[in-house]
């Protein structure tokens, strides 16, 4: 997390998001189907270093906001990843 967050303010976000969301995608279909331990231990640390995509969203709806209202979109988007990371604990406790 520590190397590609700063990379998402070196590229272009509007293509650094999209691509890091497919890699987990990808890295995901692997973790399922993987037919060893070595390809899923490699699938897991794609995957561990490329769900930073989350932290990446609310720089890139600054980037994206109107001129008019940056803030309520900014807080949107916050209010919307913290609220689903809220939501998915709630589900793993009984």
């Amino acid at each position: 997390m520590l190397l590609l967050v700063p990379l998402g303010d070196l590229l272009d976000r509007r293509r650094f998001v999209p691509v890091m969301l497919l890699t987990s995608a990808v890295a995901l279909l692997l973790c399922a189907l993987a037919p060893s331990i070595g390809v899923l231990l490699l699938a897991l640390g794609v995957l561990g270093v490329t769900t930073i995509s989350g932290q990446a969203l609310t720089p890139l709806a600054g980037d994206l906001a109107g001129a008019y209202l940056p803030g309520d979109d900014l807080s949107r988007t916050t209010n919307g990843t913290k609220c689903h990371s809220m939501d998915s604990e709630r589900h793993f406790v009984d």
